[in-house]
């Protein structure tokens, strides 16, 4: 019997993140929206991702890739998307949590407007600040965001990008 397309993918990039990584996929399997599918790309994690991943992987919805070295978000984002199946693409980077209506919440926003391509969420963010939007000075958050699936993909990086300056150095 066929599969159907899911309504939903949801990218999940992670990159040595086994200590938040369950968590993230906890919230994912409890959203009241349950059409959907997760698409987990490990940017060659040298932690325990698999592990903590594998036990998740009961869910049919979820899948498991694992790139062998390193290769930057872009690349992870990019990857996750060429995999995804849906019309739809969310974003649940594993040190993330949804909150139970979030996908459901993004997707009936897109359906009621044809011609938007983006919807975001609120936000909570250093534990107890909320924003109802974007967050004042920083760009949407990959959390807050489901887009329409398009051509267009992330800008992929050979150089390290961080606002860590000790690494930068």
């Amino acid at each position: 019997m066929p599969q159907s397309t899911p309504a939903v993918s949801v990218v999940i990039p992670t990159f040595e993140q086994a200590k938040f990584i369950g968590r993230a996929l906890d919230s994912l399997q409890a959203q009241s929206l349950t059409d959907w599918e997760a698409i987990i790309i490990d940017d060659g994690s040298h932690d325990a991702t698999k592990d903590v991943v594998t036990t998740s992987l009961a869910d049919a919805r979820i899948r498991y890739h694992r790139l062998p070295k390193n290769q930057g978000l872009g690349r992870a984002l990019n990857e996750g998307i060429a995999k995804a199946t849906a019309p739809l693409i969310a974003y649940l980077p594993s040190d993330e949590v949804f909150y139970r209506d979030h996908l459901l919440s993004l997707k009936t926003h897109l359906e009621m407007e044809a011609n938007v391509v983006l919807a975001y969420s609120g936000i909570r963010y250093h534990y107890n600040r909320y924003s109802s939007g974007q967050i004042e000075e920083f760009p949407l958050q990959l959390v807050q965001c489901m887009h329409r699936k398009t051509a267009v993909l992330w800008l992929e990086r050979a150089e390290l990008e961080s606002d860590d300056l000790e690494r930068l150095c």
